[in-house]
């Protein structure tokens, strides 16, 4: 399955785009945590990034009831 197809064109968007920090700020269920783990498939996949290389990336996914 090609993860990409299933996301909307925000999220799509915000997949590709490569340059600078991404911010993600939406509702519950509005598909945060799979923009973020589709986003960070695209890197590796189009871009080769790899954590065991020293091109780690961070992700965090927090919610307010997890405070």
């Amino acid at each position: 399955m090609d993860y990409l197809s299933t996301l909307n064109e925000k999220q799509l968007e915000a997949v590709q785009e490569t340059e600078g920090f991404l911010r993600v700020i939406a509702g519950a269920g509005s598909g945060k945590t799979k923009l973020l783990v589709s986003r960070y498939a695209y890197l590796v996949k189009e871009y080769g990034i790899d954590s065991a290389n020293g091109n780690s990336r961070y992700y965090g996914i927090f919610t307010l009831g997890s405070i």
